[in-house]
């Protein structure tokens, strides 16, 4: 069975799933996309890019159009490997999902 991704690393790869996006662009594409639920923080957001960059799952790139250097905002690219693990993890919350439907637990109210 595959290791669970973080919450935050979920998020994080799901927002660099289109395009290649700067710290700025990720915590505003997470806090759309959770409604408000997930707030990234700074600190939080570039812990876990530095976390999911050793384990080889996103890298950081150039600007379209630039080159990396200081000052300019960092972009990131999941990679192949970070592709594989979204999926994988998608595919286990989808059979979750699915033993909730069959249950018929999501019907209930609460």
């Amino acid at each position: 069975m595959p290791k669970k991704l973080k919450r935050n690393h979920l998020q994080i790869l799901l927002a660099l799933a289109d395009a290649p996006k700067n710290g700025l662009e990720i915590m505003r594409e997470v806090l759309e996309t959770t409604g408000g639920r997930l707030t990234l923080w700074p600190g939080t957001l570039y812990g876990s890019l530095k976390e999911l960059s050793r384990q080889g799952c996103v890298v950081e790139v150039p600007a379209e159009g630039q080159e990396i250097r200081g000052g300019s905002p960092r972009y990131y690219r999941m990679t192949a490997r970070g592709s594989s693990l979204l999926k994988e993890e998608l595919q286990s919350l989808e059979e979750v999902l699915e033993v909730a439907r069959r249950k018929r637990f999501l019907e209930q109210e609460s």
